[in-house]
């Protein structure tokens, strides 16, 4: 399938599904207009006489015969990509940060549980998982940022 750009002008070979997205479309190839029906020009041709008098006739056609059409539009399918605005490439930020902080929260219970008192003391934990505590804490700035800047364009403080 043929990817075109959003106006349907470009054919596509290059495009970043993580800016975008791909939307099935169609695109005109030919009209094809209405064909009135015509019952076409022919004649007898002898193919054989015989001795009795009878013959074997043939039609043949000066003008072929065509049955009437309508008119009609032919499509191809094809894909138009659609490039995210900045508002859902932050959106989709945020929900792709979201998830890593959801997966990563098991790392939190440990070092609670540990605080309680459990089996690991909680310096061995902070140095075990520390570079997975900075990654989280990165996370939950960044998408401090992208909502803040989100909220800010939607009451138009920009």
């Amino acid at each position: 399938m043929k990817i075109y750009d959003e106006s349907k002008t470009k054919e596509l070979a290059d495009f970043d599904l993580n800016k975008g997205y791909l939307k099935s479309d169609k695109i005109l190839i030919a009209h094809h207009d209405a064909v009135e029906e015509d019952k076409g020009e022919w004649h007898y041709e002898v193919v054989a006489e015989y001795p009795n008098g009878g013959k074997d006739l043939k039609i043949v056609y000066d003008r072929k015969p065509v049955l009437a059409a309508s008119a009609y539009d032919e499509y191809e399918d094809i894909a138009v990509y659609i490039k995210y605005g900045d508002d859902e490439l932050a959106q989709i930020e945020i929900e792709e940060l979201k998830r890593k902080l959801l997966e990563t929260d098991y790392i939190v219970c440990k070092l609670y549980e540990a605080g309680l008192g459990g089996s690991l003391s909680l310096e061995q934990l902070k140095k075990e998982y520390a570079e997975k505590l900075a990654s989280r804490a990165e996370w939950r700035n960044r998408i401090n940022t992208l909502e803040t800047k989100l909220y800010a364009d939607k009451k138009g403080d920009i």
